[in-house]
């Protein structure tokens, strides 16, 4: 026990002083950079929103996969001729996709899809190894986020004491615990330098191509039907103006290569760093719009998407509502799950004095009406809902409607009658609110520093190795 007690001492004033550096020599002028451990629920909102995208993209290309391999081989997949991979394996990697996107004990899920997507292992579960290597980063960070702990059937079995599973769902998330708000910066940092590197071992690879240093590679792929969207646009414009395409895949691979380049660099810097957000954006939408590589595209987008979306608006819309009905509840809960980046603040009406009295507003009113904040300005009943699906990207696909029936009056009187019999619809409203513990996200510990530091060491080395693995240390120009 003496032995012990100094070793602790020394692993943990070193997790500090690694923590300390990595906050104010590398995260400092980066995006990434958290000044307090303030609330993390909007950040694991957005993560778990996140999780559940990618789960439902690489259950499609998983499902595909196994249909394949159970139609065209015989129960088994072959992805080379010398490494065929039972379609037992296969289907053990479907259930795993399933049980991360519903988020059924989802540290173990992604555990075992992170070991079965391992890259020495050349079966992934993406078509393409660039895409499938994207899909591994994803997968990485979202267990040393500990994903899953909300908008999941974790979650349910988490809010539940009595659930018979609920100690040993507890367990899967106590091992690594939770993140704060400057532990989250930190792996942000490090993901995105994963992401970082993968491009530039990419482009160093490229270089080595004659094709590629010519600038003929990307008029070659507009030109290849097995490749592009619009081959027979190209085969148009090629023929009209034979010498256009060459130096406008000259400049497109150019451009490429300065943004793969110049990704670890601008990032410490706030100009760069917006040239990156917008320079990826615009890269990864051009190769899913004008190339068939959306297993490369896809996983691109929700990387930046992870990285640099906001957790919290600035200006989010307030919405009051009553703490003691069941239906205004379930309303709550329902927008709440479709509002991963927090458009929305919802405010019980029993702690919203200070704003009815800034706004004139009754309870009388407020408890016939669902009431609204934006910019200053109150909206009710069904106007709410309509700026409420206007201001969600998600919801952006109802907004058209919405606005239709609302303008139409129709909106109004049908908002009228539930909202005049929502206590007999929902046979829910009380005389005292819900009980506790119906939050989302459970009250577990934060992850100790020793954990994260642990943490960050191991994503340290993977990188090496990868740096390793492709040779980037011997790169010699030419073939």
């Amino acid at each position: 026990m003496r032995g012990i007690c100094p070793m602790k001492h020394m692993l943990t004033s070193f997790s500090e002083r690694l923590t300390l550096f990595f906050r104010n020599q590398l995260l400092k002028n980066t995006p990434f950079f958290s000044q307090s451990k303030e609330d993390t629920q909007p950040e694991q909102s957005k993560i778990n929103f996140f999780r559940i995208v990618t789960g439902i993209v690489v259950l499609a290309y998983t499902t595909v996969s196994v249909f394949q391999s159970f139609y065209f081989y015989h129960f088994i997949l072959l992805d080379t001729a010398q490494n065929p991979i039972p379609t037992l394996l296969m289907l053990a990697a479907l259930l795993s996709m399933l049980g991360f996107t519903m988020g059924l004990f989802t540290p173990l899920a992604t555990l075992f899809l992170c070991l079965l997507n391992l890259p020495t292992n050349h079966h992934h579960l993406y078509p393409a190894f660039y895409g499938s290597v994207i899909f591994q980063i994803l997968l990485i960070f979202f267990l040393l986020m500990n994903a899953g702990a909300q908008s999941s059937v974790d979650a349910l079995i988490l809010n539940n004491k009595k659930h018979p599973l609920h100690i040993f769902v507890q367990c899967l998330y106590k091992i690594l615990r939770f993140p704060d708000s400057q532990q989250t910066g930190t792996l942000y940092y490090l993901i995105f330098m994963s992401f970082a590197l993968i491009n530039l071992s990419t482009l160093i690879q490229s270089l080595q191509d004659p094709n590629w240093t010519s600038g003929i590679t990307l008029q070659a792929a507009f030109l290849d039907s097995a490749l592009s969207r619009f081959d027979f646009a190209f085969h148009d414009v090629n023929a009209w103006f034979s010498q256009l395409l060459g130096p406008i895949s000259f400049i497109c691979i150019l451009l490429q290569s300065l943004f793969q380049l110049g990704l670890i660099p601008l990032i410490h810097t706030q100009r760069g760093h917006r040239f990156v957000v917008v320079g990826g954006m615009v890269y990864f939408t051009g190769t899913l719009v004008l190339f068939q590589l959306s297993s490369i595209a896809i996983p691109e987008l929700i990387l930046w998407g992870l990285l640099f979306l906001p957790a919290r608006q600035q200006h989010p819309t307030q919405v009051l509502f009553d703490d003691y009905c069941g239906l205004c509840h379930a309303s709550r809960r329902t927008f709440q799950f479709l509002d991963p980046l927090n458009y929305y603040l919802w405010i019980p009406l029993s702690k919203s004095g200070a704003i009815l009295e800034q706004y004139d507003l009754t309870h009388e009113n407020t408890n016939k009406e669902l009431h609204g904040l934006y910019q200053g300005k109150v909206y009710k009943g069904f106007s709410l809902y309509v700026l409420l699906s206007q201001r969600n990207p998600i919801l952006w696909i109802f907004w058209p409607i919405l606005w239709l029936v609302w303008n139409s009056g129709f909106g109004d009187r049908l908002y009228q009658q539930i909202a005049d019999r929502r206590q007999a619809i929902s046979q829910a409203c009380s005389l005292s609110p819900p009980s506790e513990g119906t939050t989302e996200l459970p009250d577990l510990p934060n992850r100790s520093s020793i954990v994260q530091t642990l943490l960050i060491v191991a994503l340290l080395i993977a990188q090496l190795a990868f740096l390793l693995n492709f040779n980037i240390f011997n790169f010699k120009f030419g073939s």
